[in-house]
């Protein structure tokens, strides 16, 4: 397959799904993964495209790579956020040890764990909390 047409059929898959991985690409065009590598770069350079870490997203000005903030993140899903810390506090038994990755949707169940904490003597250690329930182990 010419080089020009290995370039269209990427770019037509990156209209239609607005982001490719290099599998995908070698799905469609049987190609070797080091030849994909080398179009993605050459379609980078010529602005067609934006190469990532193992693919490609459009360039059309759609994507942005920046992220929300963590105060924006706070706001986003809130509903959702609570319903999940209400179902992960349910899942506490007395006596377990419970670690929370840091996130906002962490940071919302450490405060509906809060009273599973102090009632029933639990062990929990988080990285991304902001307060200490009284009588455990927040970090």
């Amino acid at each position: 397959m010419l080089t020009e047409k290995r370039y269209e059929l990427i770019l037509e898959l990156l209209d239609k799904k607005r982001s490719v991985t290099v599998p995908e690409i070698k799905d469609v065009l049987g190609v070797s993964e080091s030849t994909i590598r080398r179009d993605l770069n050459a379609l980078d350079k010529a602005g067609r495209l934006t190469k990532g870490f193992g693919g490609a997203v459009s360039s059309d000005g759609t994507f942005t790579g920046t992220e929300p903030s963590v105060a924006q993140k706070m706001e986003l899903q809130q509903e959702e956020k609570r319903r999940i810390a209400q179902f992960a506090a349910g899942l506490i038994q007395p006596d377990d040890f419970v670690y929370l990755d840091a996130g906002t949707t962490t940071g919302l169940s450490s405060g509906a764990q809060r009273h599973v904490c102090d009632e029933c003597g639990i062990t929990c250690q988080t990285a991304g909390s902001r307060r200490k329930p009284r009588n455990s182990d927040w970090w």
